[in-house]
């Protein structure tokens, strides 16, 4: 993405995505240790990884449609937006 036709909100909403993408995929490449406490850790943070991931997202995303609709109505004449 390059930071100079999105505004800097989006930018860091994606980067933010990205973060949590990077550390999901690294915990989930990562052997799950033995032992029962061990195991029930190691899943609770996967599950908290892919509900970042899934927050960060859906941030990401609403702010993406938010600045994609905002463009197109500049692109609009006037009179259409006023309507």
């Amino acid at each position: 993405m390059t930071t100079d036709t999105f505004p800097p909100e989006l930018v860091r909403l994606y980067e933010a995505r990205q973060q949590a993408q990077d550390f999901y995929t690294a915990l989930l490449s990562s052997s799950r240790p033995d032992g029962t406490s061990q195991g029930i850790c190691y899943d609770m943070q996967c599950e908290a990884a892919l509900d970042d991931l899934v927050d960060a997202d859906c941030r990401y995303k609403a702010e993406l449609k938010l600045h994609m609709a905002a463009r197109q109505l500049m692109r609009l004449p006037a009179d259409e937006v006023a309507s």
